[in-house]
């Protein structure tokens, strides 16, 4: 899945990869599958203990992230370009994927409030609309973020959709092919879409 979307993104961008479980077979995975590439490790000291979640995770990035950047969770694959779009040149944006045609259960994850191409608000995961946050964002603003992040316990949990939620302005850009390999409702559709005869891919 890594693999996957590290492609998506112009050899010439620094990627920067928080490492927990099994971190180390990571780092050599990634290391030999990349050798000329500008990949940068993060050892997150607690994981899966007490205190520990996303926004802790991002937090142990911080430093590594003074600059425009754009998250992915590891379980979020998009088809296109549009992973690429630069904080730079968009602003704050959030990756929502349109589900009008009622085929993924919303229940299962954030999504979001918008008006206007804007998202106006990142909702708990029980409140549904026809617009689901799929984990994928660009954050321009770089103080703020990280501030509300430091500001609030609740963003150890919630991740990066609680410093989102605090940014004044929000772009909402919507995803066409989104694959959740994190969800074991949906997997399967990951599955049937990266499969391939000569090597076994998930």
């Amino acid at each position: 899945a890594l693999v996957h979307i590290i492609e998506k993104f112009n050899p010439n961008i620094p990627i920067v990869v928080a490492v927990g479980y099994k971190g180390e077979s990571l780092i050599e995975i990634l290391t030999e599958f990349y050798p000329n590439r500008d990949i940068e490790f993060v050892a997150v000291d607690n994981f899966d203990g007490p205190g520990s979640g996303l926004g802790y995770s991002m937090m142990q990035c911080e430093d590594k992230l003074q600059c425009p950047f754009v998250f992915v969770p590891n379980d979020t694959i998009v088809e296109g370009t549009a992973i690429d779009l630069n904080p730079n040149m968009v602003g704050n944006w959030v990756g929502l994927k349109h589900n009008t045609s009622g085929n993924i259960d919303p229940s299962h994850y954030r999504c979001a409030e918008t008006s206007d191409n804007k998202v106006i608000s990142i909702l708990p995961k029980g409140l549904s609309t026809d617009n689901i946050y799929v984990g994928l964002c660009g954050v321009r603003d770089l103080s703020t973020f990280w501030g509300l992040m430091r500001s609030n316990a609740e963003a150890i949990v919630d991740g990066e959709s609680f410093g989102l939620n605090g940014l004044p302005r929000k772009k909402a850009v919507f995803i066409d092919e989104w694959y959740d390999t994190g969800n074991l409702n949906r997997i399967n559709e990951a599955f049937e879409r990266f499969s391939s005869k000569n090597h076994n891919i998930l």
